[in-house]
Protein backbone atom coordinates (compact mmCIF):
# COMPACT_ATOMS: atom_id res chain seq x y z
CA UNK A 1 0.00 0.00 0.00
CA UNK A 2 1.11 3.34 -1.06
CA UNK A 3 -0.38 6.66 0.00
CA UNK A 4 0.62 10.03 -2.17
CA UNK A 5 0.68 13.83 -0.25
CA UNK A 6 0.59 16.14 -2.99
CA UNK A 7 0.40 19.49 -1.44
CA UNK A 8 3.76 21.11 -0.65
CA UNK A 9 2.94 21.91 3.00
CA UNK A 10 3.02 18.33 4.29
CA UNK A 11 6.71 18.95 3.49
CA UNK A 12 7.42 22.78 4.06
CA UNK A 13 7.85 22.17 7.63
CA UNK A 14 10.37 19.56 9.10
CA UNK A 15 8.77 18.30 11.62
CA UNK A 16 5.47 17.86 10.09
CA UNK A 17 7.53 15.97 7.29
CA UNK A 18 9.11 13.69 10.31
CA UNK A 19 6.26 12.93 11.73
CA UNK A 20 4.48 12.07 8.16
CA UNK A 21 7.03 9.59 7.18
CA UNK A 22 7.47 8.26 10.53
CA UNK A 23 3.61 7.23 10.65
CA UNK A 24 3.48 5.76 7.02
CA UNK A 25 6.64 3.57 8.70
CA UNK A 26 4.57 2.39 11.74
CA UNK A 27 2.02 1.46 9.13
CA UNK A 28 3.99 -0.25 6.57
CA UNK A 29 2.96 2.39 4.13
CA UNK A 30 5.21 3.28 1.39
CA UNK A 31 5.11 7.11 0.45
CA UNK A 32 4.06 7.33 -3.70
CA UNK A 33 6.17 9.72 -5.37
CA UNK A 34 4.98 11.41 -8.54
CA UNK A 35 7.49 13.37 -10.89
CA UNK A 36 5.52 15.58 -12.73
CA UNK A 37 6.32 19.14 -14.43
CA UNK A 38 4.94 22.11 -12.20
CA UNK A 39 4.49 19.57 -9.00
CA UNK A 40 8.47 18.38 -8.59
CA UNK A 41 8.10 20.90 -4.83
CA UNK A 42 6.02 17.72 -4.00
CA UNK A 43 8.51 15.15 -3.98
CA UNK A 44 9.12 13.05 -1.43
CA UNK A 45 12.57 11.16 -1.49
CA UNK A 46 11.89 9.11 1.56
CA UNK A 47 11.13 5.73 2.01
CA UNK A 48 9.37 4.75 4.90
CA UNK A 49 9.46 1.36 3.66
CA UNK A 50 11.87 -1.31 1.21
CA UNK A 51 9.36 -0.36 -1.51
CA UNK A 52 8.69 2.54 -3.57
CA UNK A 53 5.86 3.65 -6.53
CA UNK A 54 6.83 6.23 -8.80
CA UNK A 55 4.51 7.81 -11.12
CA UNK A 56 6.32 9.47 -13.62
CA UNK A 57 4.84 12.25 -15.80
CA UNK A 58 6.59 12.85 -18.68
CA UNK A 59 5.95 16.08 -21.03
CA UNK A 60 6.51 13.95 -24.17
CA UNK A 61 6.15 15.54 -27.85
CA UNK A 62 9.12 17.74 -28.33
CA UNK A 63 10.50 17.30 -24.49
CA UNK A 64 10.49 13.71 -25.08
CA UNK A 65 14.11 13.92 -26.11
CA UNK A 66 16.01 16.86 -24.18
CA UNK A 67 14.12 16.08 -20.71
CA UNK A 68 11.73 13.51 -20.15
CA UNK A 69 14.90 10.50 -21.02
CA UNK A 70 17.14 12.92 -18.40
CA UNK A 71 14.53 12.53 -16.20
CA UNK A 72 14.68 8.76 -16.27
CA UNK A 73 18.34 9.11 -16.59
CA UNK A 74 18.00 11.00 -13.28
CA UNK A 75 15.60 8.42 -11.51
CA UNK A 76 18.02 5.74 -12.46
CA UNK A 77 20.60 6.98 -10.80
CA UNK A 78 18.57 7.54 -8.19
CA UNK A 79 17.05 3.81 -7.92
CA UNK A 80 20.60 2.67 -7.94
CA UNK A 81 21.62 4.69 -4.75
CA UNK A 82 18.40 3.10 -3.21
CA UNK A 83 18.89 -0.49 -3.85
CA UNK A 84 22.07 -0.03 -2.28
CA UNK A 85 20.94 1.25 0.37
CA UNK A 86 18.02 -1.52 1.26
CA UNK A 87 15.16 -0.87 -1.56
CA UNK A 88 13.43 -4.37 -2.15
CA UNK A 89 10.91 -3.85 -4.63
CA UNK A 90 10.16 -0.92 -7.13
CA UNK A 91 6.65 0.17 -8.90
CA UNK A 92 7.46 2.57 -11.57
CA UNK A 93 3.95 3.75 -13.64
CA UNK A 94 4.71 6.44 -16.25
CA UNK A 95 2.29 7.85 -19.04
CA UNK A 96 2.76 11.17 -20.99
CA UNK A 97 0.64 13.62 -21.95
CA UNK A 98 0.70 12.70 -25.51
CA UNK A 99 0.27 8.90 -25.09
CA UNK A 100 1.52 7.78 -28.20
CA UNK A 101 5.29 8.83 -26.88
CA UNK A 102 4.07 6.44 -23.64
CA UNK A 103 5.73 2.92 -25.48
CA UNK A 104 8.95 5.31 -26.21
CA UNK A 105 10.06 5.98 -23.28
CA UNK A 106 8.44 2.80 -21.78
CA UNK A 107 11.05 0.91 -23.55
CA UNK A 108 13.43 3.77 -22.57
CA UNK A 109 13.37 3.79 -19.10
CA UNK A 110 13.32 -0.40 -19.40
CA UNK A 111 16.18 -0.55 -21.57
CA UNK A 112 17.89 1.75 -18.68
CA UNK A 113 16.28 -0.32 -15.78
CA UNK A 114 17.99 -3.41 -17.43
CA UNK A 115 21.54 -2.05 -17.83
CA UNK A 116 22.04 0.37 -15.06
CA UNK A 117 19.57 -2.08 -12.14
CA UNK A 118 20.07 -5.88 -13.51
CA UNK A 119 16.49 -6.14 -13.94
CA UNK A 120 15.62 -8.52 -16.70
CA UNK A 121 12.74 -6.84 -18.11
CA UNK A 122 11.04 -7.42 -21.79
CA UNK A 123 11.73 -4.56 -24.01
CA UNK A 124 9.05 -3.31 -26.14
CA UNK A 125 8.48 -5.21 -29.87
CA UNK A 126 7.59 -2.57 -32.09
CA UNK A 127 5.75 -3.45 -34.87
CA UNK A 128 7.16 -2.35 -38.71
CA UNK A 129 5.70 0.86 -39.17
CA UNK A 130 5.90 -0.19 -42.70
CA UNK A 131 3.46 -2.83 -42.25
CA UNK A 132 0.97 -0.29 -40.60
CA UNK A 133 -2.36 0.19 -42.39
CA UNK A 134 -1.31 3.48 -43.57
CA UNK A 135 2.07 2.72 -45.51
Amino acid sequence: MFLEVRNNDWFANADDREALFSLLADLKIGAAITDASGKRDCLPMELPTPKDFIRFVGNGGEFLDSSDKKKIDDWVERLEQWLDKGLEEIYFFLHQHDESDTPIIADYTLEKFNKKLGSKLPRINFINQQNSLLG
